[in-house]
């Protein structure tokens, strides 16, 4: 598991990827918590998907959770979860379909696509 909590968390975890992008958005903590197991799956991912990757979330501490009214054990607290948006870049190149597959082929676990909000959840929670 990874934790890191810098002043920037502007550390550098693969091409295109830095803590910052996984860190809590509340107000607080800024924390970061991924699991080196979704931080593989994540760069598989971005490898693969050939385009730049938008974080909506990342990592939350319990506060934000609860904020958003995230699930109360939620992946993102366990640091094994990412949101990423459904943005023109990867519509030009997958439906959503296409990119949960492409998704699962990299190691997430657990992928679906919220149309109404237009991101996708990826964890990589034990089956």
């Amino acid at each position: 598991m990874i934790k890191e909590k810098t002043k920037d968390n502007a550390v550098k975890l693969c091409y295109g990827l830095s803590l910052l992008e996984f860190q809590c958005r509340c107000s607080e903590c800024r924390a970061a918590v991924i699991s080196e197991n979704l931080l593989s799956c994540y760069c598989k991912l971005r490898r693969k998907a050939g385009v730049a990757l938008s974080i909506n979330c990342g990592h939350r501490c319990q506060f934000h959770n609860e904020e958003v009214d995230g699930v109360a054990l939620s992946q993102h607290i366990l640091g094994t979860a990412i949101d990423i948006a459904y943005t023109n870049n990867l519509k030009e190149l997958y439906t959503p379909e296409e990119f949960i597959a492409l998704a699962k082929e990299c190691g997430f676990t657990y992928c679906y696509y919220d149309k109404k909000k237009n991101f996708f959840h990826l964890d990589c929670r034990e089956k």
